[in-house]
């Protein structure tokens, strides 16, 4: 069947409204973003937030300053931690 024009143009600015509610759905979901965390998992993410920190001054100056920093410190935007997904 074929569309007159105004049918067409009003089908794909529905199709264009549902696409744009699809993505805001889709945004918002994953495990990082609940607010109710299992133990297990606040328990992980408390612990990558230990380790995410420099090494102390007294590293450096027992290592004669071959250790100048941690090579594992995150970006907590940028580098993901891979947890559940």
């Amino acid at each position: 069947r074929s569309l007159r024009s105004e049918e067409a143009t009003f089908f794909f600015a529905q199709e264009g409204i549902n696409m744009v509610r699809w993505l805001f759905v889709r945004v918002g979901d994953g495990p990082s973003q609940s607010s109710h965390k299992n133990f297990r998992l606040k328990r992980t993410l408390a612990k990558k937030g230990k380790q995410n920190r420099q090494i102390p001054q007294w590293i450096r100056m027992r290592t004669d300053n071959r250790i100048r920093y941690n090579k594992k410190t995150r970006h907590w935007r940028r580098d993901s931690l891979k947890l559940g997904r």
